[in-house]
């Protein structure tokens, strides 16, 4: 996808985790995170959802 200034937007599904039948994923201690992409309320709770997954660019 393109933005405004034409910039292309790429996900990498490489880091991506199959949650099964539970609607979040919760992350353990000491694992790295990707500060940069990750929204803010998935930082303090390490609990990932298909809503906290949505990204905006920077």
């Amino acid at each position: 996808r393109l933005d405004e200034q034409l910039r292309v937007r790429v996900a990498d599904f490489g880091l991506s985790k199959q949650v099964g039948g539970s609607q979040y994923y919760r992350q353990g201690r000491g694992a790295p995170v990707p500060v940069k992409w990750v929204a803010l309320e998935s930082l303090a709770e390490r609990v990932y959802t298909t809503k906290s997954d949505v990204v905006r660019a920077p």
